[in-house]
Formats: structure tokens, sequence, C-alpha cells
């Protein structure tokens, strides 16, 4: 029977005790793709042509997002599958080629603003960049602001102390 006959007795007797809780966790989590997003319910086609109506879309606090159709959704089947919740979306065609440690919020239109190694930069949609440097400098750079002269702002706190000037550059490049 083999070298080891009661081990393999064993395995088979743990993976049939275990097939059903794999049947029903394999459900557990899926993937899916959006349709008719809304605010918070939209539907999401989670395989070939099983189509979830009236999902809610969760969301972290603070944090609001109204996916494009056709973004990818992670669905969680929290009571079963009649009982579907989208916990993720993402949408690979707007990814952005960052760097390790980058962070950057950002829209289908090219609007980002993107925390980067050295500095903070913010994307519009007609594309003019506001650029926070890091260090001691203080700079934000604006790029195809009007004018050429930096424009020089002493900002006041809430007591109407000083703090150290922030220089705006306004500048086309």
């Amino acid at each position: 029977m083999g070298r080891y006959p009661r081990r393999r007795l064993l395995v088979s007797a743990i993976d049939a005790l275990l097939r059903p809780i794999k049947q029903r966790l394999s459900g557990l989590v899926v993937k899916g793709v959006l349709y008719a997003a809304g605010d918070v319910f939209t539907q999401v086609e989670v395989q070939e042509g099983d189509v979830k109506d009236s999902v809610q879309r969760m969301a972290g606090y603070g944090f609001s997002s109204r996916p494009l159709d056709g973004a990818e959704a992670l669905v969680l089947n929290v009571g079963g599958v009649n009982s579907p919740i989208i916990v993720q979306t993402d949408d690979r065609r707007y990814k952005l080629d960052l760097s390790k440690g980058e962070v950057a919020i950002h829209d289908d239109q090219g609007q980002k603003i993107v925390i980067g190694r050295s500095d903070v930069t913010i994307t519009s949609k007609s594309g003019n960049d506001i650029s926070i440097v890091a260090g001691g400098t203080g700079k934000i750079l604006m790029n195809g602001a009007s004018g050429t002269d930096p424009l020089e702002r002493v900002l006041t706190g809430s007591a109407g102390d000083e703090v150290p000037a922030v220089r705006v550059y306004a500048s086309r490049t």
C-alpha cells in the first residue's frame, strides 16, 4: 500500500472534512466588473452573465468616488452569494506610473495629486501644475500661471503671528 498508508488515509479524511468549507469560502470573495456605477449602489457582473443589481459599494470615511463603468470590483459575499458588498474598486485603464513609496489621487481626465519622494504635485485638467517642493526653500512652483515675476506672500497664523514667507513663482515652462 505504500510507505505511509496511515498518513495518506489521514490526509484524505481531513480533505473530505474540509471540502465543504473550501467550497463555501471559494465564493466568499470574487472579482467583478461595474456597470451603471452609482454613488452608493451599483450593478456588478461577478461572473459571465451573473449580474447583481443594487450592490452596496463601501468606501472609507472621508473618501468618495464614483467609478466609471467597466472598472473592476472586489466583491465580498458576506451572507452568501445573495448578499454581495463591493469593498474595493480599481480601474487599470487609468493607472499612474509611481515610484516606490509614492501616493496619488487621480481621475480619468488626468487630474491628479501626487505625493512624490521630494515634492507634492497637483495637476489640473488644463495641464497647469502646482509643485510644492520639500526642504527649507518653502517654494510653491506654478507652471502655466500668468505672469513671470515671483509673487511673495506672507502667511499669518490665526492669532496674527507671522510665519515664514512662502514664495509663489508664476511662470510658463
